[in-house]
């Protein structure tokens, strides 16, 4: 008699074949246009951060997505065309994924970017243009104000080392 399904195995499925992912290799640069939010298997547990597919979607992610520093959502057309500008929720994303492989430097040196990036406030609108530093979208949406406090979080010293 089979076990039923638990939600981490629906989840690590879903998400493996949703991203085209088997045993062995990383989501395709296809997939990866549509899966970005594939970068949080390690955040919740589906994979190891330092499995060499989490490790790996990171490299590809960043190789089909990153405007340095900034990440798109997506790459394919839709309704507006082409997206111009970067997606700050997935940078965010990117800046923690960073973090949890070990590359911390990189992850502190996009977040340095995305904090200059702010309004005199202190507040980010939903995208960022690559290019010009403009805010474009929602503003200032809720995603990337908590960006900024859980970007802040992952790459820093811990409490037991900074004191």
């Amino acid at each position: 008699m089979n076990r039923a399904a638990t939600p981490t195995d629906f989840a690590g499925h879903a998400l493996a074949a949703a991203a085209g992912v088997n045993s062995d290799r990383s989501p395709s640069a296809q997939a990866l246009a549509v899966v970005n939010g594939f970068v949080l298997t390690a955040e919740v547990g589906l994979l190891d951060a330092l499995d060499p597919r989490s490790v790996s979607t990171v490299d590809a992610m960043e190789e089909a997505l990153s405007d340095v520093p900034y990440m798109r959502r997506h790459e394919a057309a839709d309704d507006f065309g082409r997206p111009e500008t970067a997606f700050n929720t997935c940078t965010f994303w990117r800046i923690n994924a960073l973090a949890k492989i070990g590359r911390k430097a990189q992850a502190r040196e996009i977040f340095e970017t995305m904090l200059a990036a702010r309004n005199p406030p202190g507040l980010l609108a939903q995208g960022t243009h690559p290019v010009s530093g403009e805010m474009w979208g929602n503003f200032p949406p809720t995603d990337s104000m908590g960006g900024i406090i859980n970007a802040a979080v992952r790459p820093s010293a811990g409490w037991d080392r900074a004191l």
